[in-house]
Order: structure tokens, then sequence, then C-alpha cells
């Protein structure tokens, strides 16, 4: 709870909160994959940002019909990775022949969904280099060093799987503006395995494992940044069921990370060797059942005689993001949105604002302080999107939010 004069200010950042620094918002990803695969200059990012485009197209063609030239009026990300996600259900094998979703190179539905998403997280590597994105960030980390991190309780739920804030951050550390920063789960550090990690025997059998040496911050203390759909740099591994399904990248070299995982990296820790994955949420309409029936599986209770299903580990992740979600606001005196108009079909958030406000004992008088790019009649839908779940809805700016910085942060 705040204390005195102390205020628990929690910041909500969605697309629109990095749109204007280069990032696509949803309807833009397909126009921005193809721009950005002629644009960008690192050979690496160019050559699998094109082979995943390939295949993407492949698929695109036999889901729908005479697309469009222009990528800008292609359906919207959302949708199409909704559909083949929905289509496992009709999907069926029988020797050579295989019953509903057409798929145009060997993979199941869930490879087809993985393709999408590695397209997605290699459009927005590439967007690390675009000159709009290196310009622009100064602006966004002077807004961030300009809380009031020493007065007030500040913590930030992103919905975007981008490093925006999370450099920014980093920024603040360094300059001794916080302490440090975590994303709400406990974290390995999984960086290059020569530099960081050392082999020792941890039995009479010879089992070996890695174990940490001198690895930099692992990001478990500090300010909250939670991060429910996942991010680009962070990651999991099935392969072993330890304390440490999920692993941190520094975001200094966050892209070539992301390169190597794109190339089925594995995992060095415990002597694993398991195939390391992107933690991402893909952007779907049906969330829950994409965290609920992934990563999950059966094993034996001999004491109790059942098959028992275990808690896969995107469930597991996004079990130990929303508590702490619950937790901030259930004690929350001000919410700052920025860039998240709260669309109709991402009920998995709304839901969890709407149960973590029921807690609230002074919700009433919670006040809404949004940041956005609306006018009109969008700004009043917007109002009342947001009246029903705290107190007072107030507009901070509404020519988006680098122009807002640049007015109140000159």
């Amino acid at each position: 709870m705040s204390q005195g004069s102390q205020k628990n200010l929690v910041f909500i950042l969605g697309a629109g909160s990095s749109s204007d620094f280069g990032y696509p918002l949803g309807n833009q990803i397909f126009a921005a994959a193809h721009r950005l695969v002629t644009e960008v200059k690192e050979e690496d990012i160019k050559n699998k940002l094109g082979t995943a485009l390939t295949k993407v197209e492949q698929v695109m063609d036999s889901i729908y019909s005479n697309l469009p030239s222009d990528k800008r009026e292609y359906p919207f990300f959302e949708e199409v990775v909704t559909f083949i996600w929905d289509s496992r259900k009709s999907e069926h094998q029988d020797g050579n022949k295989r019953d509903g979703i057409v798929l145009p190179f060997d993979g199941s539905v869930n490879k087809v969904l993985e393709t999408f998403v590695e397209m997605l997280t290699l459009t927005l590597s590439a967007v690390k280099f675009s000159e709009d994105s290196l310009n622009n960030l100064q602006h966004y980390e002077k807004f961030v060093k300009s809380l009031r991190f020493k007065e007030d309780n500040i913590s930030i739920i992103s919905l975007n799987y981008d490093l925006l804030i999370d450099r920014a951050l980093v920024t603040c550390v360094k300059e001794g503006l916080i302490e440090d920063y975590n994303y709400g789960i406990p974290l390995d550090y999984l960086g290059k395995e020569s530099d960081c990690f050392s082999i020792i025997p941890v039995d009479d059998n010879g089992h070996r494992f890695h174990v940490p040496v001198n690895v930099p911050d692992s990001r478990n203390k500090g300010i909250l940044l939670l991060k429910p759909h996942g991010s680009l740099n962070l990651s999991f591994c099935t392969g072993h069921r330890q304390e440490g399904d999920f692993y941190y990248y520094a975001e200094d070299d966050i892209t070539s990370e992301i390169m190597n995982r794109t190339d089925k990296a594995k995992c060095s820790v415990y002597n694993c060797h398991d195939t390391v994955k992107p933690l991402i949420v893909p952007p779907l309409y049906m969330k829950e059942s994409y965290i609920s029936q992934t990563n999950r599986s059966k094993v034996w209770i001999s004491k109790r005689g059942v098959l028992d299903l275990k808690q896969g580990v995107i469930e597991n992740y996004r079990s130990l993001i929303d508590k702490q979600i619950g937790y901030v606001l259930q004690f929350a005196d001000e919410l700052v949105v920025i860039g998240y108009s709260m669309p109709p079909y991402d009920f998995d958030l709304k839901s969890l604002l709407i149960k973590g406000l029921m807690a609230n004992k002074n919700r009433s008088n919670v006040p809404v302080s949004i940041i956005t790019k609306a006018e009109g009649h969008e700004l009043n839908d917007l109002r009342l999107r947001f009246k029903h779940l705290a107190g007072e809805v107030r507009f901070l700016g509404q020519d988006g939010f680098l122009n807002y910085i640049k007015c109140c942060n000159p």
C-alpha cells in the first residue's frame, strides 16, 4: 500500500506506446515485414526474415484467395494466427493425407504458427536498426528517467514484445535512478556459454551441469516490469523440470540472441541441450486456449495411482505474471495507460484488469490517465471502456506518445 505521499503508480503500455518509435501495430505487421526485409542491412536478419516471409506467404495463399498486392490491406495478423491456431481442431493425419488446414510446407498447425511467430520476432528485431528507432530512443529514455522512482512506487505492465521499456530501464540502472528491475518470474541468465558458464561434476556417476560464473544480473529484483505476452529477451526450455525454466538474455546483444534461438539454439543449463524457445504468447484472440494447451505433458503419479497433467511452462509463466498484475492493481493509486485502447477482443487483459481492480478497496477513486492517438468519437469510446473499471478518466495526451514526450519533456 502507499505510505504517506508515496503513490502506487501502475503504467500499462500498449502497442501505441511503441508505434511512434518504428514498431508496427497489429494491422501493420505484414507490411512492416516486407518493407524491413528490403531495408535492413544486417544480412543475418535479412536472410532469416526473407525465409520466414516466403513460408508465411505460402500459408497466406493457401488460406485466402486474391490477396491484395498492397500488404497494408492484408487481414490483421491477429486474425490470421487465430485462425491457424483454431485450425488444429480439424487437423488429422492419415498416412500422407491431412484434413483441415492445407499446409504448403512440412509441419503441423503448431509448426505453421511457429513460423508466423518467427516472422513477427524477426520483424521486431529488425526495427531496432531502423533510423527512426535509433533517433527516437533518446526521447523514450528521457520519459522513463523522468518518472519519480524515488518518490513513488512504480510498476509497469507492458503488452509489447519489444525492448523499448527494457532498454530505458537499463539506462536508469546504469545512472543509479533505480537499483534494478525484474520480470516477476525467477530467471536464469542465458548468454554465451564460454563467457558465463563453467562445467563441474555433480555426483559420483559423472553427471555434469553448467553453473553460472560471474553472471550478469538476472533481473530478479527491483521495480516490476510485467510482460504477460512474453518478451524478445525471454526464453524457456522444457527439457528439464528444475528451477529455471525461464531464461533471460542481456538487452545489448538481444538481436543476435534472437537469431540464434530461431536457429534452434540448445539449452546449456543443467547440461540439458534441448531446444530453447522464445517466450512469446502469439497475438491470438483466444490467448487462454493457447496458454493452457501448450507445453503440457502427462506424468504418472504413483502415490495417487492416476495420470496427472503437469502445468505447461507458458501456463506457469502466465500464472506467475497474472498474480503479480493482480497484486499491483489491488493497491494501485493511479493507472497510466499509454497507447492501449483495450479492444473488445482483448478480453484476456480486460479480465485481468477487472479482477485486479475488484480487490482494490479504493478503486472508484483511482484515476485513469491516458496517453493516446485519437480524436472525436474515438476518445469518447476510449473513455467509456475505462470509465467502468476505476475512477475518473482523463487524457494527458491525444497526439501520440512521442508528441506527448516532446511536449512535456522538451
